[in-house]
């Protein structure tokens, strides 16, 4: 073992909408999804601009 241990969260796990007062419940899917592909591809460099989206959720 290398004595580094990394905290592991399922990627569903409600802790970082619950602190910031975010329900799941009311978020567009489509719309998450293209969001997280957008980011996760490298189109989404803009800070304001993923703000604003994030916002829309």
């Amino acid at each position: 073992m290398s004595g580094e241990r990394v905290a592991h969260r399922p990627a569903g796990h409600p802790t970082f909408p619950a602190v910031n007062g975010v329900g799941p419940g009311g978020v567009d899917q489509e719309t998450a999804y293209t969001l997280v592909v957008d980011l996760a591809s490298g189109r989404g460099r803009d800070v304001r601009g993923i703000a604003k989206r994030l916002r829309r959720l």
